[in-house]
């Protein structure tokens, strides 16, 4: 009777293995997170199906539901994701954004950078990344920022850096060969940026100072 019992069970697995990867694909799409990992441990020719997890389905309004995200110090593309929601967390290994460091995070995107030269954008939940062109010197910035999602053929990335004698605004968009750079080379206000990341807003760069003062930069 038991061996009847296990020869049934083994005719399930076989009929599981063999369900059509445009079957599984539409499942796995509509899955958080940890369900995509758990369905995909159920059968082991489910799991080189879809290379990437969406973690929220379509339906959800990434703007609106939103994930905690944290890099390990050892930083070797491990990564700690928190849904608040559901009050889960999870462990995803990206093996891109290794030794990289997130500099912002803004509309679900992160803009990283590796090295002192080389930035891109990297969405942790789509696997999607943007690369901007290296800089072609070194720049110890105060302050990154982005105007909307690399995307959008608007967005502008900003890198903010000044000293005791100049201020420097470097603007790159996603597809530009070069970063703009602007000196101002009369620091007369003596305006020391903080580490605190500006804000775009409408049209205009607001960087905090050390002191609390506000600097506003207008792109022309």
């Amino acid at each position: 009777m038991a061996r009847k019992e296990e020869s049934k069970e083994k005719e399930e697995d076989i009929r599981w293995k063999y369900l059509l990867n445009e079957l599984l694909e539409l499942i796995m799409s509509r899955l958080f997170l940890g369900d995509f990992i758990s369905f995909r441990l159920v059968c082991k020719p489910w799991s080189p199906i879809s290379p990437a997890p969406l973690s929220i389905p379509p339906h959800f309004d990434s703007q609106k539901y939103q994930w905690f995200i944290c890099i390990p110090n050892n930083n070797k593309g491990g990564c700690n994701f928190f849904d608040p929601i559901y009050k889960n967390s999870y462990f995803v290994t990206i093996p891109y954004i290794a030794g990289a460091i997130i500099r912002h995070s803004k509309y679900g995107w992160l803009l990283m950078s590796k090295g002192e030269f080389s930035f891109f954008f990297f969405n942790p939940i789509t696997r999607q990344t943007i690369k901007l062109t290296d800089i072609m010197q070194s720049y110890k910035s105060k302050g990154i920022t982005f105007s909307s999602p690399p995307t959008s053929k608007d967005c502008i990335a900003f890198i903010y850096y000044n000293d005791w004698w100049s201020i420097s605004i470097l603007t790159c968009s996603p597809g530009d060969d070069e970063w703009n750079c602007k000196y101002l080379f009369s620091n007369e206000e003596k305006f020391i940026g903080s580490r605190c990341n500006p804000v775009f807003h409408d049209g205009a760069l607001y960087c905090l100072s050390m002191d609390g003062r506000i600097g506003v930069f207008v792109q022309s």
